[in-house]
């Protein structure tokens, strides 16, 4: 699920009162619909591309966090380009302090 797009407008409809399952249905089976694709994919059926995302909360909230991706029904990485920078800019060393005046007093 597009993560900028689609859920941020399920999730407006929501506050605004459409339910939960209408919300999920329109970004999958219903997009799929409209597509023509529904025999292939928007639902979790035998025979569909199974592409699915698992949350560890409300998918519709955009603090949430993605546990498990599955594409084509093979798990993938939830790595991001984010998670890998942090991880490697939050655990370099300390700087060395300077010295207040490295070259001499004045």
């Amino acid at each position: 699920m597009d993560r900028g797009g689609d859920a941020r407008q399920a999730a407006n409809a929501i506050a605004h009162g459409l339910s939960r399952d209408a919300a999920l249905r329109a970004v999958t089976l219903t997009a799929a619909e409209f597509l023509g694709l529904a025999d292939v994919v928007g639902g979790v059926d035998r025979g569909k591309l199974a592409n699915l995302v698992v949350t560890a909360g409300d998918i519709f909230d955009a603090q949430t966090t993605v546990k498990y991706v599955f594409v084509n029904g093979e798990p993938t990485s939830v790595r991001t380009k984010e998670i890998e920078l942090f991880e490697k800019y939050s655990s370099r060393p300390a700087s060395p302090k300077r010295a207040k005046n490295p070259g001499g007093s004045k």
